[in-house]
């Protein structure tokens, strides 16, 4: 018995009840032939698309069938993607493989009736009329549910041309128009969806997509703050940590501020007259640190002191003298 390396067909091969005729060799070459070609739906309709196939239609198939109930219903590695004739005959080979009458082969005799009949209909296709149907009925199907004719289109044409237009020319994240204009931004920006859509002419001067300004989590401040930040690090001994407290920023973020890694072309305030600069010691942990800290202590599972001493910007043998002091640890 040979050895595949795909499992699921080694799965296959160990029922029982399967007969491992020349139907069972032919649906093992058809399963390799499929997962060697293509290992993606992408991939395999690129390779498809043709006058009569346009769109390049292919269907995905269960190697290891769901009704065995033996596993792989979810995991990408139990699928082949086949043309609608390979998908046909992938099935009809599978009802021929097992014992008669057994429980493997009426679940896919069940499975060859719903593809190639219908109730009140019961008229048998062959596979070459079975592809040429799904392939005209994917068409027409695709064709009546474009765009906003989808029932489930949350996004119109001019919403789309809009999010493109303002991802292209402005500062702003997917999650931002995700945000504003709903599900659908992501696929929308990468044309995955929304294809047909003509995007909206972009200005002559376009120099490609603009920097940011500055993180997300730092656009609630506003130029006054930026150079209060500034100024109160140099006039003051203020510490980073404090001053992150006070203006709902991280110490790196307000090291960036003071950095000038953002908000570069703003100018600081004027410095007073004979100002000295403070010498400046280690960072003053404040009363409200200290609580912040005896209380995350309580809340973060252990071991706590680094994540805590990350979090505010001090040494963790700080955070372990706070704590000694204030009777939470020995």
């Amino acid at each position: 018995m040979a050895i595949y390396e795909n499992k699921y067909l080694n799965l296959l091969t160990i029922i029982p009840e399967n007969l491992n005729n020349k139907y069972s060799k032919i649906y093992y070459d058809l399963m390799n032939k499929a997962i060697l070609r293509a290992s993606t739906k992408p991939v395999l309709q690129e390779l498809l698309k043709s006058e009569n196939n346009p769109n390049g239609y292919c269907e995905s198939h269960h190697i290891l069938p769901q009704s065995f109930n033996m596993g792989g219903y979810k995991d990408k590695k139990n699928l082949a993607f086949l043309t609608a004739k390979e998908h046909f005959m992938a099935h009809r080979l599978l009802a021929k493989m097992f014992k008669f009458h057994s429980s493997y082969q009426i679940n896919m005799l069940h499975a060859v009736h719903c593809l190639t009949t219908r109730r009140n209909f019961p008229l048998i296709i062959s596979s070459r009329i079975f592809e040429y149907l799904r392939i005209q009925i994917s068409q027409l199907f695709s064709k009546a549910h474009q765009g906003e004719r989808n029932p489930a289109a949350i996004l119109t044409v001019k919403k789309v041309q809009e999010i493109r237009y303002r991802y292209a020319t402005e500062p702003c994240t997917r999650k931002e128009l995700t945000e504003e204009y709903g599900s659908g931004v992501g696929d929308c920006l990468s044309y995955y969806t929304w294809k047909h859509v003509e995007d909206l002419p972009l200005p002559e001067n376009y120099k490609g997509k603009p920097k940011y300004i500055c993180p997300r989590a730092m656009r609630h401040l506003t130029d006054n703050q930026i150079q209060e930040i500034r100024f109160l690090y140099k006039t003051a001994n203020t510490s980073m940590v404090d001053l992150g407290f006070q203006f709902n920023i991280s110490k790196v973020q307000a090291k960036q501020i003071i950095a000038r890694k953002f908000w570069n072309d703003l100018q600081d305030l004027p410095l007073p007259e004979n100002f000295e600069r403070p010498v400046r010691k280690n960072a003053i942990i404040t009363t409200y640190v200290k609580e912040q800290v005896c209380k995350d202590f309580l809340e973060i599972p252990r071991p706590a002191k680094v994540k805590i001493a990350r979090r505010y910007g001090i040494d963790p043998t700080t955070v372990l003298d706070i704590l000694r002091k204030s009777g939470q640890c020995e």
